[in-house]
């Protein structure tokens, strides 16, 4: 009965050790995430050199995301996986020996959460590029165990975006809010020693990979994504979504919270709380209702969530509290996986496995990438007309594209479908 019941939510016990590994890697990451804005604001005093510190924590998407992802196809993308946990372990690591040497600044700062980032580049499109491989050998049909499996990692992240806030405030208290990066060091190795059990193909190609071959094969994937007009439209509109939103998320939230509403990294926590609870929640409802969701079609609930997802921000600017807030935060937080988990599913349906790796380094590129030069320009912004108004302004540019959507996409799916 309970084998049973672990293989109906985990699928297979290698999609459980990769969904294990990244409750403690996700878990680390929020804690960094929470962290390091505040380190920054702290170091400079000044939103604008804050949202460059955070533009360094995506801008290495933009340097390697095309080459990552040639690269990840060419090789294991478990070994892929383990590189990079090891990697941001120790990267990491470094921050608190920094501080407490009086060596840390800014710049340092900056330069550190850059190449943590790019080992990033790296871990997510081999994640995402490994889940069909894992999942591959269930007797599902093949796009019902894909959003079940894609939909399993998103829990795996909401959850531990859910323990993580809860931990700020305790372990603050307790041994000072610069070991949360101490922390984030020791959850980066123990999501390598998960990986280690993953019992992953490897590619059958043994031919010597080489920065030659991984240019051209970056090339070839970008010629190939430009004459598919879906995943062309798909990937565009994340690209923009991601350029209006997400500076919203990760640089304008802790400076409304800090200049709007007087509060601190534990009203920042609440916030990112909140956010997983409802994450968790639509993340479990999506795989729960796998049959359903895919009857009403995974184009029209993706364009849907960009539409919500960028409108619900808009009453952030006449919010004045906490309460006020954090209502408007679980509203916005419900869309979200309804973006996520859908379009990830599309593009494994649309993309043949041996380009998996090339085209999810192009969505990281679109995610991730498009962040950095949010979070530069939404700090700018933000010192230049005011918080208030950003988050204005980019609820409506971000819903437009929901509407973009569905005119590129979901129509002509219709279309094609009647």
């Amino acid at each position: 009965m309970m084998n049973q019941f672990l293989r109906a939510v985990f699928i297979n016990s290698n999609l459980g050790l990769l969904w294990a590994g990244q409750v403690v890697a996700k878990f680390g990451e929020s804690l960094f995430g929470m962290s390091v804005v505040f380190l920054a604001m702290e170091l400079t005093e000044s939103s604008t050199a804050t949202g460059f510190v955070q533009m360094s924590s995506y801008l290495p998407i933009l340097v390697f995301g095309l080459v990552a992802g040639a690269y990840i196809d060419k090789s294991s993308k478990r070994s892929v996986m383990m590189a990079s946990d090891v990697g941001r372990a120790v990267l990491v690591a470094l921050i608190p020996i920094l501080f407490f040497t009086k060596l840390l600044t800014a710049l340092l700062l900056g330069a550190i959460a850059f190449l943590i980032a790019a080992l990033s580049a790296f871990f997510v499109p081999a994640r995402n590029a490994v889940i069909p491989e894992l999942a591959s050998e269930h007797p599902e049909e093949r796009t019902v165990v894909l959003l079940k499996a894609n939909s399993l990692v998103q829990t795996s992240e909401q959850l531990a975006f859910l323990m993580a806030p809860l931990a700020v405030g305790a372990i603050g208290a307790a041994i000072g809010t610069i070991h949360l990066f101490t922390i984030t060091a020791a959850t980066f190795f123990t999501s390598y020693l998960f990986i280690i059990f993953i019992k992953a193909k490897e590619p059958q190609n043994t031919e010597t990979v080489s920065i030659d071959k991984v240019l051209r094969d970056s090339l070839t994937s970008l010629k190939k994504v430009a004459s598919n007009q879906r995943l062309r439209d798909i990937l565009v509109i994340t690209s923009l979504n991601n350029l209006f939103l997400m500076g919203a998320a990760i640089v304008g939230t802790p400076i409304f919270i800090k200049t709007v509403l007087n509060k601190g990294i534990e009203t920042f926590a609440l916030i990112e709380f909140i956010f997983a609870v409802m994450m968790l929640l639509v993340s479990f409802l999506l795989n729960v209702f796998a049959e359903r969701v895919k009857k009403i079609g995974y184009e029209k609930i993706w364009a849907f969530g960009l539409v919500m997802d960028g409108v619900s921000y808009c009453p952030y600017a006449f919010c004045n509290t906490v309460e006020q807030v954090s209502f408007f935060a679980a509203l916005h937080a419900s869309f979200i996986i309804l973006i996520i988990v859908p379009r990830t599913t599309m593009i494994q349906r649309l993309v043949s496995s041996e380009d998996l790796g090339k085209v999810f380094s192009l969505q990281n590129v679109a995610v991730s990438g498009m962040t950095a030069i949010s979070s530069a320009a939404t700090g700018w912004l933000c010192d230049a007309i005011g918080v208030r108004e950003v988050f204005f302004g980019i609820g409506i540019l971000a819903g437009l594209c929901g509407v973009w959507a569905w005119r590129a996409v979901v129509v002509p799916q219709a279309k094609a479908e009647a």
